[in-house]
């Protein structure tokens, strides 16, 4: 028996080795929400329901351009506020969702988000929710995934944003369950135990999840609401 055939044989027995350790990764997505909690995410993290006292505005300049973001009582509310319309996106962050005091590699976070008012309407702004490696924006070195109910989901890489999914059937009028489940890179995101899609985001480590209120072109005031968030690891 030649040392090429010996090779073959050993290079047969670790894919099949690989393909199987793959296989124990692959979840049926309707399947994984039942799941998640009784069999994979024992743990109960940090939960907030966003009641507290937490009124205050910031401001931020933006193409020398003031615009005014307002964070007040009740549901987690962020309010960003221009009193001219804007020439290009605006974006607030407002809301840091803690696992712990760093992030998780697997886990299943869900929240619930409403858009409760936009001007103009329907179209003057959003709410996002963002999963990535890093939460400074503009940094250049973000990796991960950005959902703005309503209207899309964005890959991040690098700083660069492509749109990814298309959320634009998603009834922002009325508040919506968002379930985030990440296994191994891979985020499962439904909307309202539907399921909608799976995104590859390709951090080998941990990740974290913020959110916020953002103005599109020609927007002048988006109000958002953020409540309900748990998280199990």
């Amino acid at each position: 028996m030649n040392n090429r055939f010996l090779s073959g044989i050993l290079l047969l027995f670790l894919v099949l080795i690989n393909v199987s350790a793959n296989a124990e990764n692959v979840y049926d997505p309707d399947e994984l929400l039942k799941i998640a909690d009784e069999q994979i995410f024992q743990r109960i993290g940090p939960s907030y329901d966003f009641s507290e006292n937490q009124g205050y505005v910031n401001e931020i300049l933006e193409n020398g351009v003031i615009h005014q973001r307002y964070i007040y009582d009740g549901k987690g509310t962020d309010t960003l506020l221009s009193l001219f319309p804007v020439s290009e996106e605006v974006v607030s962050g407002s809301k840091y969702l803690k696992f712990a005091n760093a992030g998780l590699k697997n886990f299943h976070a869900a929240l619930t988000v409403h858009r409760v008012e936009t001007v103009p309407e329907d179209v003057g702004g959003g709410c996002w929710i963002r999963i990535s490696n890093i939460l400074m924006t503009g940094s250049g070195r973000e990796k991960g995934l950005i959902i703005v109910p309503g209207n899309k989901a964005l890959e991040v890489n690098a700083g660069t944003q492509t749109d990814f999914y298309d959320l634009s059937g998603l009834d922002m009028e009325k508040p919506i369950k968002l379930d985030f489940i990440r296994i191994d890179g891979a985020i499962y995101v439904y909307a309202d135990d539907e399921y909608l899609f799976c995104f590859e985001d390709g951090v080998s480590g941990s990740v974290f999840i913020d959110a916020g209120s953002m103005l599109f072109d020609f927007g002048n005031w988006v109000r958002c609401d953020f409540d309900d968030f748990t998280v199990r690891y």
